[in-house]
């Protein structure tokens, strides 16, 4: 009788999780470095660069509350927040990095007494 089936029902599952999770342990420990790693290359290579997908960047510029997608596409146009790059048909993403310069910016206006939103009905022409 195996080690598992002499276990009740509930703890066969857990020691079957357990060896899963240590067989894929054992098999990410074999996996290539990346290219741009320190530790493999020292410190040659790119930084990696993190990216955020829309849901991210959006709870980033909204701290506690999201903003909403259209806002955060009116910014980009605006040039209130960075532009996403895209990866591939449909998919697009921010860098942390630029994300964080923008708020930088946005805050610093905020320090220096400048408007940092857009007056109401500015950029609309009159009829």
């Amino acid at each position: 009788m195996s080690k598992i089936a002499s276990q009740p029902k509930k703890r066969r599952r857990s020691i079957a999780h357990a060896e899963l999770i240590q067989g894929v342990g054992d098999a990410v420990a074999h996996v290539p470095q990346s290219v741009g790693d320190p530790a493999v290359n020292g410190a040659r290579g790119p930084p990696p660069i993190e990216l955020w997908d829309v849901n991210e960047t959006c709870a980033f510029f909204g701290g506690n509350v999201p903003i909403n997608i259209s806002t955060l596409y009116r910014g980009i146009a605006s040039k209130r927040y960075p532009k996403p790059i895209n990866i591939s048909n449909n998919i697009v993403r921010w860098i942390a990095g630029e994300c964080r310069e923008a708020l930088a910016q946005i805050v610093a206006r905020r320090d220096a007494g400048e408007r940092t939103t857009p007056r109401p009905g500015a950029g609309r022409r009159a009829a």
